[in-house]
């Protein structure tokens, strides 16, 4: 019982230390990953506002820029950096908008986004109504699902 006690005593002490460790540890990976996370905004920032120098070739060799005799390049920016910049920091105002509406009616000409029929229907557009039975789209009875399977076996 005795050794019995002095082993619980020191897995218990071992797990305080390994908790302070491991809390140690998750503090430092938090900082790291927030600095992690602040150096990425810092460089989509760069790259949308203020861009990313690019020099332009022809034929494989750099243009030269006949006043400066320097190597021409632009700076490109990036838009959608600057997009996802605006929406994190002003969701209200850049954030997505849907507008949803009823659901469709598959058996009407409304639910599938254009009239349907001989003289409505568009040239080359097709209706799903066109190719399944009226009957096809409803609930079946039980059995029937074995029925037709019978049927088109035979």
């Amino acid at each position: 019982m005795h050794l019995s006690g002095q082993w619980t005593d020191k897995v218990r002490a071992s797990a305080g230390n390994v908790s302070a460790e491991g809390e140690a540890y998750r503090e430092a990976f938090e900082e790291a990953q927030e600095m992690a996370c602040d150096a990425f905004e810092y460089e989509a920032r760069r790259r949308a506002i203020e861009g990313v120098k690019r020099f332009k070739f022809h034929n494989g060799k750099p243009i030269i820029d006949p006043e400066t005799g320097q190597p021409y390049f632009e700076y490109e920016y990036s838009d959608t950096l600057l997009i996802f910049l605006l929406k994190g920091a002003m969701p209200e105002k850049y954030r997505e908008r849907f507008e949803r509406s009823a659901a469709p009616d598959y058996h009407s000409s409304a639910g599938l986004g254009a009239p349907v029929g001989p003289d409505s229907t568009p040239r080359g557009a097709y209706s799903l109504q066109q190719f399944l039975p009226r009957e096809s789209t409803h609930a079946i009875e039980p059995g029937q699902f074995e029925r037709r399977l019978e049927e088109c076996g035979e």
